[in-house]
């Protein structure tokens, strides 16, 4: 980004090269893994994957109970080392006036 900012003084920033440039790396390097998962085109790709999953949690009688099972046993396939790592919830910092 310092390139394209010498080169290009009065180009705009978009907010996805902001995205790039300020958070993406430190987002791979705490989740340990890449943005293609978050994205819509991964999300559609698990689909088949999640159905697939699915029969095999079919005789769990709590729907909740069920998919609580299936988004585990996924989570532990793509991302062992995160396995046990649940994030806490962060509280929003207030908006000054």
């Amino acid at each position: 980004m310092s390139k394209i900012r010498a080169d290009f003084p009065d180009l705009s920033i978009t907010p996805k090269l902001h995205l790039l440039e300020d958070h993406v790396c430190s987002f791979i390097r705490k989740w340990h893994m890449g943005l293609g998962f978050y994205g819509e085109q991964g999300i559609e790709g698990l689909h088949k994957e999640f159905n697939i999953r699915a029969r095999a949690f079919q005789q769990v009688l709590s729907k909740a109970d069920c998919l609580k099972q299936l988004v585990s046993n996924h989570h532990i396939g793509v991302s062992p080392k995160l396995s046990g790592n649940i994030p806490q919830p962060q509280k929003r910092q207030k908006l000054t006036k």
